[in-house]
């Protein structure tokens, strides 16, 4: 994310995309995104008081 390291990223729902999702997961970071669809199939877990 821009040569910045964080190890969470916080954000509302509508940056919950694979495009967005993968690049956070690839440098180790927690994505910490509330899912924009209920039923998706593989939903992420995450800590939702973060």
């Amino acid at each position: 994310m821009n040569g910045y390291e964080y190890d969470h990223v916080l954000a509302d729902k509508s940056y919950d995309a694979y495009e967005i999702l993968q690049p956070i997961a690839e440098q180790g970071t927690e994505a910490v995104i509330l899912h924009r669809v209920v039923n998706r199939k593989g939903q992420r877990e995450y800590d939702e008081y973060r």
